[in-house]
């Protein structure tokens, strides 16, 4: 498997969609090891940290990564759901 493609599947795991927010499931907007923190901490901070720059796939990776992420903001800006706190 490649890089993008062990990405994505990742992405598709833990949230459902890498690319539409409207599919994306509101579960794993927690805080702390299983929500956004974890996934920031142990996967996204790993992949800018490590990935090196020159791989054949750092910018279909990089571009992956982008699409997810404004998604994920679009899909938390509209998010109506319960604050606890």
């Amino acid at each position: 498997m490649d890089p993008p493609s062990e990405f994505k599947q990742v992405i598709l795991d833990d949230f459902g969609s890498a690319s539409e927010a409207n599919d994306m499931r509101t579960d794993t907007f927690l805080v702390g090891e299983l929500g956004i923190g974890g996934f920031v901490a142990n996967v996204i901070d790993e992949l800018l940290n490590v990935f090196p720059v020159e791989h054949p796939s750092y910018a279909e990776l990089m571009r992956l990564l982008g699409d997810f992420l404004r998604e994920l903001a679009r899909k938390m800006r509209n998010w109506k759901g319960v604050c606890i706190g």
